[in-house]
């Protein structure tokens, strides 16, 4: 996020991230000047992890604009993600590390499209486990209507702060 979108369009910018866990990637999303981020997950007991990380790393942060929600793939749970946008659709949508289960990939992608309107930007970060995964992931996007293209990561120079191992 940081380095391809940039502070400038994330700035008073709406993200949801599906399947957050801890909420790292909001977090960012937060730090990056967005203005509405919901954490969501459809585990309750994760979704405390990440309100636990909200607390130590984003202290200041507004309830309003910061938070975190259950949000089950392809269900009512839907319903008040749409409700509390007034009909606006989201910005970005970012999931992380989410696609590993065959069974959920219908209902995630289904999910980002009841959720995004014409100009939302959907970001899917896969680390490819299965024979097939990435492909399989990407034939249900196409087969709803959406179009992909495929970016690398930059890698952080640093290689105290990062590396890839």
């Amino acid at each position: 996020m940081e380095n391809v979108i940039g502070k400038e369009k994330m700035k008073g910018s709406s993200l949801l991230e599906l399947g957050a866990g801890v909420g790292f990637t909001s977090l960012i999303a937060n730090g990056l000047g967005a203005a509405e981020v919901v954490i969501t997950d459809g585990n309750t007991d994760v979704l405390k992890v990440a309100d636990t990380n909200i607390k130590v790393n984003a202290p200041d942060s507004n309830p309003t604009n910061l938070r975190t929600a259950q949000l089950r793939w392809n269900t009512d749970d839907e319903i008040s993600f749409k409700n509390d946008k007034a009909g606006k659709p989201w910005d970005y949508i970012v999931a992380a590390d989410v696609t590993y289960l065959k069974k959920n990939r219908v209902d995630l992608i289904t999910s980002i499209s009841n959720l995004s309107g014409p100009n939302t930007v959907t970001m899917i970060s896969m680390e490819p486990r299965n024979v097939g995964e990435v492909e399989d992931v990407l034939k249900i996007a196409e087969s709803l209507g959406f179009s992909w293209k495929e970016e690398q990561l930059p890698v952080d120079k640093i290689k105290s702060q990062c590396n890839l191992m």
